[in-house]
């Protein structure tokens, strides 16, 4: 799972250029880490940050939304493969 590691100050330009080309990943949130920020992005997209540090997230932080419609409802999410007999 990756994400764009950005200052502080440049946080909100980025998450709106993200969502903007659809690269954000809506089923995390943003995390912050100091005077860093962690916007999660989409596989393949990452051509689309130059110049900006792509990162690796150790522990993502899960969308309440995504959390409740799996645990409670039971739909799935579409990045998580399914088997059915």
């Amino acid at each position: 799972m990756k994400a764009v590691r950005v200052r502080k100050e440049m946080a909100e330009d980025v998450r709106k250029f993200a969502e903007k080309i659809g690269a954000k990943d809506k089923n995390r949130l943003i995390k912050f880490d100091g005077e860093f920020v962690e916007i999660p992005i989409l596989d393949g997209y990452e051509d689309n940050f130059i110049g900006f540090e792509i990162v690796k997230q150790k522990d993502p932080i899960w969308s309440s939304k995504r959390d409740f419609f799996r645990k409670n409802i039971g739909i799935h999410t579409k990045r998580e493969n399914l088997f059915r007999p």
